[in-house]
């Protein structure tokens, strides 16, 4: 077999990781003796590669080796080469050179989602704290109310970068503490207090979806603020079934008694259990001849009745015995 090869053409800088990567991969099922690479099982050369480090040779053309060679090329930094060799081997550095430009792409695509929505977060938090921020005179670590008459502003509360505190027993403060606390990544707050604030910002934290330590709400508060549980709505299948079951006994004793012949019963019963059983939706309203609704629970006598009509209707389709009479 004439020998294949690849050539670098350029290079780049490698990860160490995707490197070790590539490395660890080869390494499955060849075994590295200096610039030798030769099969993990029988100890025969795979490939090489030359001693200036440009190119790597290969008397295979088949898929694994091709593929070897690929990413013994990449562990390098090899962005473009050159292959020679027989069009099979070609072809089969083309498909592993895809498919390492694949992984690239998959790799970049998903980076790339999860900076979008980092980002994304980001701009949602600082949003939140540039509303709070707005309803105060901001002075450092101090947030104060605004003042109108010209008197010296009355301190809110204040952020102490790993804390927040404030004098005040108030909903909207708390409310507001909570937020800032939500703009600044925390998904666990301790709350500490006057019971009437821990309250408050307890009842916050849970609607902002933040886990709280510090109160013990009541049961009621709990019940007001525990999970929706998923309510459902759905077709009752088996009164259906139940209703289709009465429609078709009794609709086969009808049969039975008007239909002598057991064969043309048997298919006019088949034709009407069809009927019953792929019927969708909840069956007609039932009215007796006085004009009264019959509820679900009771005997379907409207559908039992045309059901009849039809199986009186079928028998009479009925093909009847040929006769010849002088």
């Amino acid at each position: 077999m004439s020998e294949q090869t690849i050539t670098v053409a350029s290079t780049t800088d490698v990860d160490d990781n995707e490197k070790a990567g590539y490395e660890a991969d080869i390494a499955e099922h060849f075994i590295q003796r200096g610039n030798q690479y030769v099969y993990s099982e029988t100890q025969v050369e795979a490939f090489s590669i030359s001693d200036d480090g440009k190119t790597i040779s290969t008397d295979y053309d088949n898929e694994d080796i091709a593929s070897a060679v690929v990413k013994l090329a990449a562990s390098k930094g090899w962005t473009t080469w050159k292959a020679s060799g027989n069009d099979h081997f070609y072809k089969n550095v083309e498909r592993a050179s895809n498919a390492i430009l694949e992984k690239h792409e998959n790799e970049l695509s998903g980076s790339q989602a999860s900076e979008r929505i980092e980002s994304e977060e980001l701009t949602r938090r600082n949003e939140l704290a540039r509303r709070v921020s707005q309803g105060y005179e901001v002075d450092g670590k101090k947030y104060m109310f605004k003042s109108n008459n010209g008197r010296k502003p009355v301190e809110a509360f204040r952020d102490h970068g790993g804390s927040l505190s404030t004098p005040h027993n108030d909903e909207t403060i708390a409310a507001n503490l909570i937020k800032l606390a939500t703009a600044k990544g925390w998904s666990d707050v301790k709350v500490s207090g006057h019971k009437s604030f821990r309250r408050m910002a307890w009842t916050e934290a849970r609607n902002n979806g933040l886990e709280v330590t510090g109160y013990t709400p009541t049961p009621q508060e709990l019940s007001l603020h525990q999970k929706p549980e998923h309510n459902i709505v759905e077709r009752d299948t088996q009164a259906e079934r139940d209703k289709a079951s009465v429609i078709n006994a009794v609709t086969a004793a009808i049969v039975d008694k008007q239909i002598s012949d057991p064969e043309s019963a048997k298919q006019i019963k088949e034709v009407l259990s069809m009927r019953v059983n792929s019927h969708r939706g909840p069956l007609p309203e039932v009215r007796t001849t006085q004009g009264e609704t019959l509820t679900s629970d009771q005997v379907t006598v409207d559908a039992i009745q045309r059901h009849h009509e039809i199986a009186q209707e079928l028998h009479n389709q009925q093909p009847k015995a040929q006769e010849l009479s002088q």
